[in-house]
C-alpha cells in the first residue's frame, strides 16, 4: 500500500498533549521551554521512525508503524484523547465546534501517523483561548 500522504502535507495538529498546564491566559516561561523541548523531541523521533522516503516503499512504512507503535517516546508522550486536523479557518472557534478528529494515542501512533513523513521541522505554540499547548510536525 505504501503511504497515502507526501510531506507537504504532514502537519500534526495536537492541543491537550502531555505537558499542557492548567487553563491560564499565558503560561510561565518555563512550560513554554519544557513544552518547546518536548515537541523538539517529538519532531526528530518522528524523522528518525518515519523519514522521507518514496511514497510506494511498503517496507519503510512498516518500520515506522513498528517503531511508533512499540514503545517510540511520540507514543508515550501523547495524551490519551489526540485532536488530528487543520486548524478552523475561524480563529474565533472553539475546538467543540470545530471538526477534528480524536484519536486515541495508541491509534494515532500505529495506524495513522505512520502514513505521513516528517523531516524534523516543527512548531509549537499555546492556544489562550484553549489554554493548551498545539504542537505542527512537518
Amino acid at each position: 500500500m505504501g503511504r497515502l500522504l507526501g510531506p507537504a502535507t504532514a502537519a500534526l495538529l495536537v492541543l491537550g498533549f502531555a505537558g499542557a498546564t492548567e487553563a491560564q491566559p499565558v503560561p510561565p516561561a518555563e512550560d513554554r521551554q519544557r513544552v518547546e523541548r518536548l515537541v523538539a523531541t517529538l519532531a526528530q523521533e518522528a524523522a528518525t521512525l518515519c523519514p522521507l522516503s518514496d511514497p510506494g516503499d511498503q517496507s519503510a512504512l512498516d518500520r515506522c508503524r513498528s517503531a511508533l507503535f512499540r514503545d517510540s517516546y511520540l507514543k508515550r508522550s501523547l495524551a490519551p484523547v489526540v485532536l488530528w486536523g487543520r486548524p478552523s479557518p475561524d480563529p474565533d472557534r472553539r475546538l467543540k465546534e470545530t471538526t477534528l478528529t480524536r484519536f486515541g494515542a495508541e491509534v494515532l501512533s500505529g495506524l495513522y501517523l505512520p502514513l505521513f513523513m516528517f523531516n524534523g521541522q516543527y512548531r509549537a505554540d499555546f492556544d489562550t483561548t484553549e489554554a493548551r499547548y498545539r504542537a505542527r510536525l512537518e
